[in-house]
């Protein structure tokens, strides 16, 4: 436990504490710097507070047990690495006012099946979702300006993608020519349900 009244876990705080299984993070926290916990491999689940504004980069990253987490609503952007390799992620939620989804963020979380990006995100980064390998369906709010080499490179079994918008917004999106390849460079060509309104 770690006591109320820190407002930052510094960075590479609990970098590489492989025996460190569950956390909890106080109530006065407000921010979560880089790689504070990467590389700690027998977490399995950690719930963050909604007062934190900030996780830096790769704070999570390598975390190979973590199941589920459930990021705070203050959160604006899910940073680089983030989750990188998080290979038992099978559950997450991204807050409503994240705007951005950084490089890598995750990237080899080979057992997270589904994942619905919020309205108001703009930007998905470099492989972001990169190996996603059990990815079977993705929901992309009509928010989305860009999105970027390789960002759900290798997700081979993708078969549908729910978009919240039109075909001629989906159209204008930017979107690298490689965003969406397979192992053998070919396009991936999942389908395509345009003004979706499930969750």
């Amino acid at each position: 436990t770690i006591s109320n009244g820190v407002e930052r876990i510094d960075a590479v705080a609990f970098d590489d504490c492989k025996e460190l299984s569950t956390i909890e993070l106080p109530d006065s926290l407000k921010e979560i710097a880089d790689y504070a916990f990467n590389g700690c491999t027998s977490l399995t689940a950690i719930n963050i507070p909604d007062s934190v504004e900030k996780i830096d980069e790769g704070a999570f990253g390598e975390c190979r047990s973590l199941k589920t987490i459930e990021l705070p609503e203050n959160l604006t952007e899910i940073n680089s690495s983030l989750f990188v390799n998080c290979r038992c992620l099978t559950d997450v939620i991204i807050p409503v006012g994240v705007t951005k989804i950084g490089d890598n963020a995750f990237c080899g979380c080979s057992s997270l099946a589904a994942i619905a990006i919020p309205d108001g995100v703009t930007n998905i980064g470099h492989e972001a979702f990169a190996n996603c390998s059990s990815l079977t369906s993705i929901t992309l709010p009509d928010s989305l300006t860009d999105i970027t080499n390789w960002a759900f490179g290798w997700c081979v079994n993708l078969t549908t993608i729910n978009f919240r918008g039109t075909e001629e917004q989906w159209t204008n999106i930017n979107k690298d020519e490689q965003w969406l390849i397979s192992e053998s460079q070919d396009p991936i060509e999942p389908a395509i349900v345009y003004n979706y309104t499930g969750d």
